[in-house]
């Protein structure tokens, strides 16, 4: 194989050759408009002679690279550069899908890129380079839903050791997010209290965190106290959650019409700017304040729309939950 590869190589005009160097770091394929991206003026015409050539298939709307293929190319070409260019690609798409990522409007390009945004990840650890922490960033919200507990403290611990400054303090305050939802409350802590030592850059996200984590302690004053900062400093999907956080706790404190006033614009902000995961967190609250305020017909209301909103996006994990709160209401 090897020798046929190297014969054909040979032969192949030197844009040909730029155009499959660039084309190696791809994951799973890569989108048409990606591809072409990446290979530079006249993408299209490159990819397709590459394809006639043999060095790239075109299946599936997506141009992919035989792992064969691959591993001959990368040891005759400068395999940082075509990463680098390949990490900036990604970088671009997800800077531009940064609000559909975090409320789960993305599915479609998670499921597809995946396998690149991780490449683009890792490669750029492998080189230390400093732009890999903003892509880490604005992968978190997916790595929170997606990927394992390990996985994702494997990508943020490195986003630890690499990131400086105010930089840290936001990478901190996203792993602490993840200690979080582990159940580390005190590795949470700890990261919080760093991350207020060193700064960040985005504050509200961290009296958001800040406040969840007083939540969870039962701390209902402080919670709420941080919630509302961070609902004055947010925008978009993350003020919703601010806002829906800062509802739950008016519920503990035994405020459920305060609570109920806060949430119905947020829902309705949500059903506007956000997706499926920022209205079926509001719809879930929303539901149990009816219930609280012995509303039950708009308590059943509410979580059938939350069980319709399962069923159109594939959410399984939340329907037997929903199933279970309609029960207690119709008892």
């Amino acid at each position: 194989m090897e020798a046929v590869l190297a014969w054909s190589w040979e032969r192949t005009p030197a844009d040909l050759r730029q155009a499959a160097a660039a084309l190696t770091p791809g994951r799973g394929g890569l989108a048409v408009a990606d591809a072409a991206a990446l290979v530079g003026a006249d993408g299209l015409s490159l990819l397709r002679r590459l394809t006639q050539w043999g060095w790239a298939l075109h299946t599936d709307g997506r141009i992919r690279m035989l792992d064969p293929v691959r591993q001959f190319l990368e040891a005759r070409i400068d395999v940082e550069a075509a990463q680098a260019r390949h990490r900036g690609r990604f970088f671009e798409l997800l800077q531009a899908r940064a609000d559909d990522l975090v409320c789960g409007r993305a599915h479609a390009f998670v499921r597809s890129e995946w396998g690149n945004v991780g490449a683009a990840i890792d490669s750029g650890f492998a080189t230390r380079d400093p732009s890999t922490v903003e892509l880490v960033l604005l992968w978190a919200p997916v790595l929170f839903s997606r990927a394992t507990t390990a996985d994702a403290l494997r990508v943020l611990d490195s986003a630890v050791a690499l990131a400086e400054g105010r930089q840290l303090g936001d990478v901190l305050t996203a792993r602490a997010k993840l200690w979080h939802h582990g159940g580390s409350t005190d590795a949470a802590e700890l990261d919080l209290a760093r991350a207020e030592e060193v700064g960040t850059r985005h504050r509200g996200l961290w009296f958001l965190r800040r406040g969840a984590l007083h939540q969870t302690r039962g701390e209902t004053a402080r919670a709420i106290a941080m919630y509302r900062k961070a609902s004055e400093m947010l925008s978009g999907p993350y003020r919703s959650d601010a806002v829906i956080g800062l509802a739950q706790c008016l519920m503990d404190d035994g405020r459920p019409e305060e609570a109920r006033q806060l949430l119905l614009p947020a829902l309705a902000r949500a059903r506007i700017e956000g997706g499926p995961r920022t209205v079926l967190y509001a719809l879930g609250t929303l539901a149990f304040v009816y219930t609280t305020l012995d509303r039950f017909e708009d308590a059943r209301e509410v979580s059938e729309e939350a069980l319709r909103l399962c069923e159109e996006v594939g959410n399984t994990q939340n329907t037997a939950q929903i199933h279970n709160n309609l029960g207690n209401i119709h008892l």
